[in-house]
């Protein structure tokens, strides 16, 4: 491991396993394109999903590099925002986002059907996804809101 500018750089997960494959976002990570590419990502964390995020990153780099050798896929610069990527905006908004899938997912599972069409409602699945709603609501309080993007402002 070796740190360049504010990016840490894996060329291996330990001598006794197998190498990790290099990320080429960290690699690059002191290049303009790459400093560029990262605070997009904060500024746009809150807006975009990741996936196209580095998608749009893909096709810039594709458009203004075509003869690079080596430019990485999208689904390399998504492994660096979901993996590598550790800015609190970032963070958050990649919880925020599971979080709310989570919930989503297990309110359909509340309530089910008997065979004769009576409603049934588990209970165990109510209670986890009372601490789902919970710990969303606590990423609400302990985050900027305005990195949220409720509404846009001026201000």
């Amino acid at each position: 491991m070796r740190r360049a500018g504010r990016c840490i750089i894996y060329f291996g997960a330990s001598p006794r396993t197998h190498p990790m494959p290099r990320c080429w976002m960290c690699e690059n990570c002191s290049t303009e394109d790459v400093q560029h590419f990262h605070q997009f990502i904060v500024r746009q964390a809150h807006t975009m999903e990741a996936q196209e995020m580095a998608q749009h990153m893909h096709e810039h780099l594709t458009a203004s590099q075509p003869a690079a050798p080596a430019l990485p896929a999208p689904k390399e610069i998504l492994a660096h925002i979901q993996k590598h990527m550790l800015h609190p905006h970032v963070r958050v908004a990649q919880i925020l986002r599971n979080l709310l899938d989570l919930a989503e997912m297990l309110q359909e599972l509340v309530v089910s059907r008997a065979e004769d069409g009576t409603p049934l409602i588990d209970v165990r699945t109510v209670t986890v996804y009372l601490k789902v709603v919970a710990e969303i609501m606590q990423v609400y309080r302990t985050s900027d809101l305005s990195k949220m993007l409720f509404a846009e402002t001026d201000a």
